[in-house]
């Protein structure tokens, strides 16, 4: 059974987990990896916070959720989405950590961040 047959999205806000964790399971380069993290909302949802998912490879995001192709430094996707790397709020999956996480959990994610850190 692949694992596009039995991981299903948890959360009906967007496609970002989703997107993210289907990187994961085609051959993808090495030396990317998947981000789980809280990030404070901008436009619309300014100032929520809310769980996002996206990918990176070295100090470059790519965030192709919800129809959009997103390729930005880091830093940058970081400032934007007041991203702290604490515990509970931010969380990197190599390739063989995701496919783990999805087997074990049969969703996309978020596996091993803090819901009580949610304020928005």
């Amino acid at each position: 059974m692949r694992a596009r047959e039995f991981v299903v999205e948890v959360k009906a806000c967007g496609d970002c987990f989703k997107v993210a964790g289907r990187n994961m399971i085609d051959d993808p380069p090495p030396e990317l990896t998947l981000v789980h993290a809280y990030v404070t909302g901008q436009g619309p949802v300014k100032g929520k916070r809310f769980s996002r998912a996206w990918n990176e490879i070295g100090d470059v995001v790519i965030d192709y959720s919800n129809g959009k192709k997103v390729v930005m430094r880091k830093g940058q996707y970081y400032a934007l989405g007041n991203i702290v790397q604490e515990p509970g709020q931010f969380q990197r999956y190599t390739q063989e950590q995701a496919l783990e996480n999805m087997a074990k959990y049969r969703h996309w994610g978020p596996w091993d961040l803090d819901n009580n850190i949610v304020t928005g």
